[in-house]
């Protein structure tokens, strides 16, 4: 979209602005606002016609395009940023016990089928959960662990390549996919004592803690 709306027309002897493509561009609400507390335009003061009494559906009709216009470009912002940040990275493909995947706020319990994305923490109690990851990554975390998956994308097509985990306690096993055939410096394990480069095909780790 570009700044303003294509086709918009200001009649100087009336309070009207009317959209010939209706939403085709953002706009401004002062300009809008003035457009109709302006008022007829000087020369046409005095004119008995009507042409230059204001329609209160014509107004009504371009409020309606404006909060339309206001609501669908928020509604297309949010999307593109909520889309930059909830990048689905893998599913969920055994649930042995109890897992629960750390969104924000929300604390939701995994079950199979369940999409798994970047930056989300996974925490396991009394039991296990198995993943596989877009590039074919596969991931097994068992109980009382915590992992959060920090960074992931795959687009080999443009050399563009990284898997950052950060395993906080528990026990994990990565088993390697696309990523780590292709780069394999770009896949990490952050533990809270050291990173460790993953080139191998099996990684099994343990980290103690609460």
């Amino acid at each position: 979209m570009t700044p303003g709306i294509h086709g918009m027309t200001h009649v100087p002897d009336c309070r009207r602005v009317c959209f010939k493509t209706p939403l085709s561009g953002l706009f401004s609400m002062r300009t809008f606002l003035r457009a109709i507390k302006k008022g007829p335009h000087p020369e046409g003061r005095g004119r008995a016609s009507a042409r230059t009494r204001v329609s209160k559906d014509a107004q009504r009709s371009c409020s309606m395009h404006l909060l339309a216009a206001l609501f669908f470009g928020g509604m297309l912002s949010l999307a593109a940023g909520q889309g930059a940040f909830a990048q689905e990275v893998a599913l969920v493909k055994v649930v042995d016990g109890t897992a629960f995947a750390l969104r924000g706020n929300d604390r939701s319990e995994l079950d199979v089928g369940a999409p798994i994305f970047v930056q989300d923490v996974v925490e396991t109690e009394a039991g296990s959960v198995g993943l596989t990851f877009k590039d074919g990554s596969r991931i097994s975390i068992g109980p009382y662990s915590r992992v959060k998956f920090t960074e992931f994308e795959f687009m080999p097509t443009e050399d563009r390549m990284s898997f950052l985990i950060d395993f906080f306690r528990g026990t994990m096993l990565y088993v390697s996919g696309v990523i780590a055939k292709l780069s394999p410096d770009s896949v990490q394990v952050r533990t809270p004592v050291a990173t460790v480069a993953v080139r191998g095909t099996r990684f099994l780790a343990e980290v103690e803690g609460e």
